[in-house]
């Protein structure tokens, strides 16, 4: 209840704020105002008439910057919807704020203003788009409270790794307890959503003990407890907490589909009477229609199970069909669910994101075991996932694919080349002895078609761990394997014993390799064969296998391919080669340290004038700063050699 002081200051805020004119003296007043209107806000005010107000004063030509900014970022406030209403103005205000008045702001606290708004409207794709760029620092309270929120809309997306990640890093530094035990809570509920349900219960019943208030202000952390204590069969506490929800929040979104789950437990527990009861209110209210016709459904089916008096089924099948035909709900769920998940499977292809929700209901269709849709949803599960693989695969997103190869299990068939898939994955992870194990359990299943495959894996995984069996286990494979698989093998040969600074073994390796079958991989052996002379010093040998590099996007003749040969060479001075590699390069491709290199070569064939003529074209080329000095002790050299002939 408002004491009778706070409403004697709203009235005389009103007075102040509404009756007093429109034109203000002075910027002094006009800020008085504003502070007024924040008051009026802070306390409740109808935030109409405030809109109306501040856009007045906004109205003004001749108030300043400042004041304007301070009226624009009180409108936005204004602007906030009350329940119910649109968060497009205000959303629009802020926008503004980012647009015009930056150097008065924080903009990562803008950017989490509207992460919050559009959170508030369940828009989570647009949530994580403004949380991209909200940068707090470490000292700020909102850096763990924009990752919370973060971490809430992934998981609303049910993007659980991200979340669970997300939720990590946001306990790994110190937090208010309040804080810390909230991100626990929503910790849970990220295990819950990603199947890992005793894990999320003893997190949930810790997290509750300790901040059971604050969980039941997060309606949707609140239901995820309560939907998991039904998934645990706790139904004595589901009912304690369904009541508390359901007191608490009946007109919020998330009462009706508790209300549903609520029904739902009456039935399980025998109690038809009280379950029809429930599932005929909420089938006729039209808050949420997808409650109303999963109550409609389960109502009917309910109907035809009582032992006296049974409802008729053809009647409650033609009311099922009535209910579900622009919404198929259960007992079709089965069939609808296995539809959905090929949609959703379609629209993956298009968007990568939406591949767990295809699966998701191909599982649920799955484990209904109805035929015949849970047969045909297990068959699409096992081609989707192994779809899935290769596309993460393809992503290099290894992690990735290793938990989603875990999470479904029940599409998962361990077949060559989604071992070779895992097998994989798990090497770029670092987890070799999961990889040399699952390569081992697939090596029985192997035809001889799969064996090059198989000892490039194995080799991979050698090479990798820097293990030395990449040499020794592998002399007769890159005999018997086909050409493009020797190759592959011959290169990470090479490339360790590089790395081994074995450097005659390594050149070895590589002339052994058949010249005819790089193929696509020419130019990975010939930078590699570069590395290699230029690691042995032998500048020329490196100079000429760089000229063998056809992929860097530049003719022969362009001053940047051909730069690199020319500084290898530089080196031991071959002058006679750099003079000519120089001359190939364009009279517009020829930089300032295409003049300086070729200086170095001419002035040491003693043309002093030759070097002079260069050096000039060198100063007036558009590097010429970064080369100045080199420049420079080029004309002192030359003075110097002048003199010395004058002398003479």
């Amino acid at each position: 209840m408002v004491s009778f002081k706070t409403f004697g200051l709203m009235l005389l805020l009103i007075a102040v704020f509404f009756v007093a004119p429109v034109a203000w003296a002075d910027d002094a007043a006009l800020k008085q105002r504003l502070h007024d209107a924040r008051l009026y806000i802070d306390r409740g005010g109808e935030d109409g008439l405030t809109v109306r107000q501040i856009r007045d004063i906004l109205a003004m030509v001749d108030i300043s910057e400042e004041t304007r900014f301070e009226g624009e970022l009180l409108l936005a406030r204004a602007l906030e919807p009350r329940s119910g209403q649109s968060i497009e103005a205000a959303v629009a205000q802020y926008r503004r704020l980012l647009r015009y008045y930056g150097k008065y702001i924080q903009e990562s606290e803008v950017h989490f203003k509207l992460a919050k708004l559009f959170w508030s409207e369940d828009r989570y794709v647009e949530t994580l788009g403004e949380l991209d760029g909200v940068v707090f620092s470490e000292e700020s309270a909102m850096r763990s409270e924009s990752r919370l929120l973060k971490a809430k809309a992934l998981y609303a997306l049910q993007h659980y790794p991200e979340a669970r990640m997300t939720l990590l890093s946001i306990l790994s530094r110190p937090l208010p307890a309040n804080m810390r035990c909230l991100t626990m809570a929503w910790l849970a509920a990220v295990d819950a959503g990603a199947g890992r349900d005793a894990v999320a219960a003893s997190r949930f019943d810790k997290s509750f003990d300790t901040c059971s208030e604050l969980i039941q202000q997060e309606l949707p952390l609140y239901k995820a407890y309560i939907e998991l204590l039904v998934e645990q069969k706790e139904f004595s506490r589901v009912k304690e907490h369904l009541d508390i929800f359901l007191a608490r929040n009946f007109d919020e979104r998330e009462a009706l589909p508790l209300s549903l789950l609520y029904a739902d437990m009456l039935a399980e527990k025998g109690d038809i009477e009280g379950a029809l009861m429930k599932y005929s209110s909420l089938s006729f209210q039209n808050k949420n229609m997808e409650v109303a016709r999963y109550a409609k459904i389960r109502h009917l089916m309910l109907l035809t199970q009582k032992p006296v008096d049974p409802y008729p089924l053809r009647s409650a099948i033609v009311g099922i069909g009535k209910a579900v035909e622009d919404a198929p709900m259960t007992h079709v769920e089965v069939e609808a669910n296995y539809y959905k998940g090929l949609l959703f499977w379609q629209i993956y292809k298009r968007e990568s994101a939406f591949a767990n929700r295809a699966l998701g209901f191909l599982t649920l269709a799955e484990v209904a075991n109805i035929a015949p849709f849970s047969a045909k949803a297990n068959e699409a599960g096992k081609r989707m996932l192994k779809e899935w693989l290769q596309g993460l695969a393809k992503e290099n997103d290894w992690s990735g694919l290793i938990s989603t190869w875990d999470h479904y299990q029940n599409f998962a068939v361990l077949e060559p080349d989604v071992g070779f898939l895992l097998a994989n994955g798990y090497g770029q992870m670092g987890l070799y002895d999961k990889a040399f194990k699952l390569l081992d359990e697939i090596k029985p299943m192997l035809k001889q078609q799969d064996q090059a495959k198989f000892h490039l894996e194995m080799t991979k995984l050698w090479y990798f761990n820097g293990d030395p069996a990449v040499v020794s286990e592998t002399s007769a494979w890159v005999q018997a394997d086909d050409a493009e698989t020797a190759l592959a093998i011959r290169l990470m040969r090479a490339h360790w014993l590089m790395d081994q600074n074995r450097l005659e073994a390594a050149r070895d390796e590589l002339m052994l390799i058949n010249m005819q079958s790089l193929g696509e991989r020419a130019n990975e052996y010939w930078k590699m064969r570069a590395a290699l002379y230029e690691k042995m010093k032998d500048w020329y040998m490196a100079s000429e296998a760089l000229r063998h590099v056809k992929d860097e996007g530049e003719a022969l003749d362009h001053w940047s391919y051909i730069a690199p040969q020319v500084r290898l060479l530089l080196r031991d001075t071959y002058c006679e080669k750099i003079l000519s590699l120089l001359d190939e390069v364009r009279v517009e491709d020829r930089k300032a340290e295409w003049y300086v290199i070729k200086t170095d070569c001419v002035f040491r064939a003693g043309d002093l004038e030759a070097s002079k003529r260069l050096l000039e074209k060198a100063k007036k080329s558009d590097d010429a700063e970064r080369f100045a000095l080199e420049v420079k002790s080029f004309e002192q050299m030359i003075e110097v050699e002048e003199l010395k002939e004058l002398r003479q």
